[in-house]
């Protein structure tokens, strides 16, 4: 994983922080009210702790946090993540990070495949 490097500010939010994501990355960023994600490159995934609805960012997508809380990001693949935010930030691996939420799924689908069909 090709964490983290910071970029000089040239906005309204005083930190900026790029990370560069594989597929087999998950991370969790403790983000406050009016921070936002850009995706530079590639899908990610996003999911907000307490929310029923994930997120996902493309290319060029940007979606500012509405309220203090923790998001687990992953990529579909490889992805740019791009953090503008109010002060350092904190992340963390989440705990499966050796495994990307891509494998994950596809997982999950063929157990589902594996069952017998209803009738």
């Amino acid at each position: 994983m090709n964490l983290m490097h910071v970029i000089p500010n040239r906005g309204e939010l005083p930190s900026t922080t790029a990370m560069r994501l594989q597929s087999s990355d998950l991370i969790a960023l403790d983000l406050q009210a009016g921070d936002r994600l850009r995706s530079d490159a590639g899908t990610l995934w996003i999911t907000v702790d307490g929310e029923p609805d994930d997120l996902m960012l493309q290319a060029g997508d940007v979606h500012t946090v509405a309220a203090d809380s923790r998001l687990n990001v992953s990529a579909l693949r490889s992805a740019s993540l791009v953090v503008l935010g109010r002060g350092p930030l904190r992340w963390q691996r989440a705990s499966e990070a050796g495994r990307g939420v891509a494998d994950r799924i596809a997982d999950a689908f063929r157990a589902l495949s594996s069952r017998p069909a209803w009738h």
